[in-house]
């Protein structure tokens, strides 16, 4: 079972990961200004909204989060030790292979040992008990601070639930608006629907709307788009005009605008709590805008003139369509009605040159911020494994030692012939392997060699616990590593 502690550190470290991906492109986009053309823009802003939607990414040696020491093993905290007088300690210290071993057995001055009995868990076990028995014991650690609150998991369901009704009260709405219009007859505009369809390369011709109401065009639907045209728009704007109103409702079929809102808005309602998916989802809003504008005139040539001048006319009479995520309009943003149309009357086409720049830059955009840092283990394992020597590469995936020492509660002197077993707990759902098992000396101290190095980080996390057994001592300890 997952624990809400392990949940609530892979969403902040996917929310904090995000931010600084979200700050990486502003930078970008402000210093390229207008080098580099809104569908880049477009794609580049998405990627933050990816990064929130895959939660763990994959580490990579390029990734700009291995500059941040997130994967160094951390030393184990506890709990104060609980009394027995027939009990077992296993005090435990972690360090290289090369360390000396005189070193390993930490003092009770410096050392707060980790273990608890069993039987807090359960019954107490005889001297006798099978370590594999309490292996499920070992998923329940000893009880230590954390900020993980189920308060916060209750917050965090009611702005969600929130955030789903308001999108799910203005689909409703939409529908209704739906409802109301009427289809289009004109042989002028259905023949200009399916021609421009066709220079689209859009094999199904959307369905064509008439609504009563003074609101933008706008396109809806995923499977059966449909483009909705206020009455006002036909009866006042000319043959071209028209024409570049209803290109521009096909470049946003063309692009898959609708389901890719409808994706932004499921990614930020799951994150609605955090800034940068609601700043990406609006810089995307308006970004989307842009990029039509640039495929319309693509397609139709000279249109710039009779493309600004329906701009003009329908913003200074027409309302723009509320915050739908099934609805993609000619004004989908707030964008300044000013600065489109500078856009559009200074419009040339990008360069190969410039294109290209823009894919090398989201690329690496790509490799740098949407992987993560990679484990110190998986590190040695990928630098080494280049040389070809395997046992190079398996001592430096192995190198850690666990080692310590049994000794007695009431007067710490030490156990002979306990039996130490060691499990490891590895990946987010911290599944339980048996791993090995030795007994202690007659100093009581124990060890295990040739280890994979313990780390927190959530894509190869590795933790280690050990059960120890002595015969007359009645109930046997764990000693969770962490």
């Amino acid at each position: 079972m997952i624990e809400l502690e392990n949940v609530f550190n892979v969403v902040w470290r996917t929310c904090w990961q995000s931010s600084a991906l979200f700050v990486m492109i502003a930078i970008f986009v402000f210093v390229a200004r207008n080098r580099i053309a809104p569908k880049w823009k477009f794609l580049l802003w998405g990627l933050v909204l990816c990064r929130l939607a895959m939660v763990v990414t994959p580490p990579s040696p390029m990734s700009g989060f291995n500059l941040l020491a997130f994967n160094s093993p951390q030393a184990s905290r506890s709990d104060d030790a609980m009394g027995n007088e027939n009990a077992a300690e296993v005090a435990v210290t972690v360090q290289e292979d090369s360390t000396d071993r005189a070193s390993e057995i930490p003092s009770k001055r410096n050392v707060e040992p980790s273990w608890k009995p069993i039987a807090a868990v359960g019954e107490a076990k005889g001297a006798g008990a099978d370590p594999q028995s309490t292996v499920e014991d070992l998923a329940a650690p000893a009880p230590r601070r954390s900020w993980a609150k189920p308060w916060i998991l209750s917050v965090w369901l009611a702005g969600f639930c929130s955030a789903i009704a308001y999108l799910i009260t203005a689909q409703l709405r939409l529908w209704k608006q739906i409802n109301e219009c009427c289809a289009a007859m004109d042989e002028r505009l259905l023949s200009t629907l399916n021609s421009l369809s066709a220079d689209f390369k859009i094999h199904r011709t959307p369905k064509l709307l008439i609504s009563p109401r003074m609101t933008s065009p706008y396109t809806c639907g995923i499977r059966r788009p449909t483009i909705v045209m206020p009455e006002y728009a036909i009866a006042t704007l000319s043959n071209a005009e028209l024409r570049c109103v209803l290109a521009h409702e096909l470049a946003h079929i063309n692009r898959r605008d609708v389901l890719i809102q409808w994706c932004a808005m499921a990614v930020s309602s799951l994150y609605w709590f955090h800034p940068a998916a609601w700043l990406a989802t609006f810089q995307m809003r308006r970004c989307r805008e842009g990029a039509c504008d640039e495929l319309v005139l693509q397609r139709l040539g000279e249109s710039r003139r009779e493309y600004g001048q329906a701009l003009l006319q329908m913003a200074g009479h027409l309302n723009a369509p509320t915050l739908v995520p099934g609805l993609c309009g000619l004004f989908g943003s707030r964008q300044p009605i000013r600065e489109r149309i500078q856009r559009v009357s200074d419009f040339r086409q990008m360069s190969p040159l410039a294109n290209g720049l823009a894919i090398t830059a989201t690329l690496l955009i790509i490799a740098i911020g949407l992987t993560d840092a990679t484990p110190q283990s998986l590190a040695q394992e990928s630098s080494i494994s280049k040389t070809g020597n395997t046992s190079i590469a398996a001592k430096a995936a192995k190198d850690q030692t666990l080692a310590g020492k049994c000794v007695r509660a009431n007067d710490q002197s030490p156990v002979a012939g306990a039996k130490v077993v060691l499990y490891e707990m590895r990946g987010l759902l911290e599944e339980v392997t048996r791993v090995a098992e030795t007994t202690s000396d007659e100093e009581g101290k124990f060890d295990f060699k040739n280890l994979r190095p313990m780390s927190e980080h959530h894509f190869d996390k590795q933790q280690y616990a050990m059960i120890a057994y002595a015969d007359g001592l009645g109930q046997p300890f764990v000693n969770p590593i962490s």
